[in-house]
């Protein structure tokens, strides 16, 4: 073990683990929903082997609730659906109204939309431990204010191994020259949004959902959906729609500024009480 790692230290070693389990599964498991789906995990492994066997910090229960498992965040629950499914209507709306494609919204079944969103909660929960609860803290102690941009920058390139060892972009129309950069930008953007409910909220749990309340309500859409178009579709909405990326980077932008004047509030009650 190593007891006196820096942030830094602990930060690039935690990335080292999860970009190397990335990569080698990519590399090596036959099937990429199979790569995919271990993937998943490899945040959480990454964690578990820097708190139980790089470090002793696995020794003290405040690393444990540092990774903001011991709440659930209720109040925040709501925001952390609706505001992806916001995000995610609005560019199926300007998909369906350019012609690009149509929704048959009876072929959305709200029952098979919440079972999916369980399923990729309990999935997502071993992303979201390692992103917003492990290395969000340690990055933020090297970059106060850009930290969430950092973390969420560094999460999109953890899945650059899938996107390109795999056929995974295979079955995505359009480019990759588009599509990656796309991804990379609105996950960069997605990382101060999920910081924000992170800190609101004191819980992982809220940032979970709302990370995997976009995939499940993206999935539910789909399967009612007619493309007419598919790259015009690809490169308009869903995770690698430039509609989306614009309305990701406008969320990033409000909570900012809701943090902003959170802190100037906070400024001026502690100097009113000076």
């Amino acid at each position: 073990m190593f007891p006196d790692l820096t942030a830094p230290q602990k930060a690039a070693g935690y990335y080292l683990i999860a970009l190397s389990m990335s990569t080698v599964l990519a590399l090596v498991v036959p099937s990429q929903d199979g790569a995919a789906l271990l993937g998943m995990f490899s945040p959480l492994v990454a964690v578990l082997v820097m708190l139980l066997v790089v470090t002793p910090d696995g020794r003290r229960r405040e690393a444990w609730r540092s990774l903001g498992l011991h709440r659930l965040g209720l109040r925040t629950w709501p925001v952390a659906f609706l505001l992806p499914t916001a995000i995610l209507a609005v560019g199926y709306l300007v998909a369906a109204a350019a012609g690009l494609a149509s929704f048959d919204l009876g072929a959305m079944s709200p029952a098979d939309a919440v079972a999916g969103l369980v399923i990729t909660v309990v999935l997502g929960l071993g992303e979201e431990i390692g992103w917003r609860g492990y290395l969000l803290p340690l990055v933020r102690e090297i970059w106060p204010r850009g930290g969430a941009l950092v973390v969420g920058f560094l999460h999109g390139v953890w899945h650059l191994p899938l996107f390109l060892l795999t056929g995974y972009l295979a079955g995505i129309p359009g480019s990759p020259f588009v599509i990656i950069p796309v991804f990379l930008v609105t996950l960069t953007a997605a990382g101060a949004v999920y910081a924000w409910l992170r800190d609101r909220s004191g819980s992982v749990w809220s940032v979970v959902l709302m990370h995997q309340a976009f995939n499940s309500v993206n999935e539910a859409v789909m399967r009612g959906a007619v493309v007419a178009a598919p790259v015009a579709f690809t490169y308009t909405t869903g995770e690698t729609g430039v509609v989306t990326t614009v309305l990701v980077i406008a969320a990033a932008f409000g909570v900012s500024g809701m943090v902003q004047h959170h802190r100037g509030d906070v400024r001026t009650a502690t100097e009113a009480t000076a």
